[in-house]
């Protein structure tokens, strides 16, 4: 597992490493379970991660709704990139996983759908398995500090409730003035 979110970043670097593999005739499998940028895998890369072994590829792309993204994610990532690389990895035949968080403050129930009908289109289209997360307030984060100050926790931050809203399909722990738990769900 390359358990390095950051391992498409430097495009020479993953780029040096895939040819250190090829030239050194190195045989294993592999995959990215922690996610990658969806935006850096071009074509030629995604061979590369092919001939060397590549099983599967993890994508976070957080939100289906571009306008999401921009304005209250803050991840610089255009969805059509997205759907480029969901593209060449069916082509390539590389099974490609996606992440998704529902449930950010500023988000709308409309906003949500869109994301849930993007993931579903990435499905059907190019057989990406989706997952599904819950926007969890961790202490210490922007948004654990933004639930905090406008009031949106729904209950005390206890570790079970930590845990509970970690996990896929978990247990919301935000309520703003647009959802409510109930609406992620």
């Amino acid at each position: 597992h390359f358990e390095d979110d950051n391992f498409t970043l430097n495009q020479e670097r993953v780029r040096a490493i895939l040819d250190g593999i090829i030239a050194r005739g190195l045989r294993f499998t592999w995959d990215t379970p922690n996610g990658v940028r969806a935006d850096l895998l071009a074509k030629d890369v995604l061979a590369k991660m092919k001939q060397t072994g590549c099983l599967d590829l993890t994508v976070g792309v957080e939100s289906g709704d571009q306008t999401v993204l921009d304005n209250i994610v803050g991840k610089r990532l255009k969805l059509t990139r997205v759907i480029d690389s969901a593209k060449a990895c069916h082509e390539l035949g590389i099974p490609l996983q996606a992440f998704f968080v529902l449930g950010f403050p500023g988000e709308r129930v409309e906003d949500m759908e869109r994301s849930v009908a993007f993931a579903e289109m990435l499905a059907e289209s190019y057989a990406v398995q989706n997952h599904f997360m819950v926007a969890t307030p961790l202490y210490g984060t922007r948004l654990y500090q933004i639930c905090k100050d406008k009031g949106y926790l729904v209950s005390e931050l206890t570790p079970e409730a930590l845990s509970r809203g970690t996990q896929a399909g978990g247990s919301p722990l935000i309520r703003t003035e647009d959802f409510g738990p109930q609406d992620i769900r």
